[in-house]
């Protein structure tokens, strides 16, 4: 369920920790289909005043005198370009919301990403770097194993703490670097699950 809605059209908006409602993405594209209704009836209903207005000062006048359909003209301009702002700006907002859809769980665009690993280092002393290719850069990455488990979260400047290793986060997924093979959950032949969120 999302946490927030925008200003204007009151969309759904999502944080991270939120799950997602198809219904939600129901209720956010019917907005955005009537606003755009509502910009082109607005235009079309500038439009139509604008004429009117035009023939309704010839009538009057009983002519046509250049500065009066030129004054009629730059009216009718201004009222289009509201109208057509308001359809541009209707337009933006449904791309918003498109990119947003675009951005949710989905098989080929998952939320998470689940596996395992088996630790490869020795196990007495010494350093250890790996990295774990999952797909996408993370904001959340949690790795246990036999009587450990820890949660590493995404800081700006893309690296966090696993217990006691250090996590730089990739585009692609996490480098993990420790002082020995325990801290970086690694030890020779253990089995290390992770998962990871975006």
């Amino acid at each position: 369920m999302s946490t927030n809605k925008s200003q204007n059209l009151k969309l759904h908006l999502w944080e991270p920790e939120d799950n997602f409602l198809r219904t939600e993405f129901n209720e956010n594209f019917a907005a955005i289909d009537t606003a755009i209704d509502a910009a082109a009836k607005a235009e079309a209903e500038a439009r139509n005043a604008a004429i009117q207005e035009v023939k309704r000062s010839i009538s009057s006048t009983g002519s046509s005198s250049s500065s009066a359909v030129s004054s009629l003209r730059t009216e009718l301009t201004r009222e289009i370009n509201a109208a057509k702002t308001a359809a541009e700006n209707a337009q933006t907002t449904a791309n918003a919301a498109q990119t947003t859809a675009n951005a949710a769980w989905s098989k080929s665009n998952p939320f998470f990403a689940a596996g395992s690993r088996r630790g490869t280092g020795s196990n007495d002393s010494g350093s250890r770097s790996y990295s774990i290719n999952i797909g996408f850069r993370p904001s959340m990455f949690m790795m246990s194993g036999p009587s450990v488990c820890a949660v590493a979260y995404r800081k700006d400047d893309n690296v966090g703490s696993l217990g006691n290793a250090s996590v730089q986060f990739t585009s692609t997924g996490v480098t993990i670097s420790a002082s020995n093979p325990s801290h970086a959950f690694d030890y020779n032949n253990y089995n290390y699950q992770y998962i990871a969120f975006r």
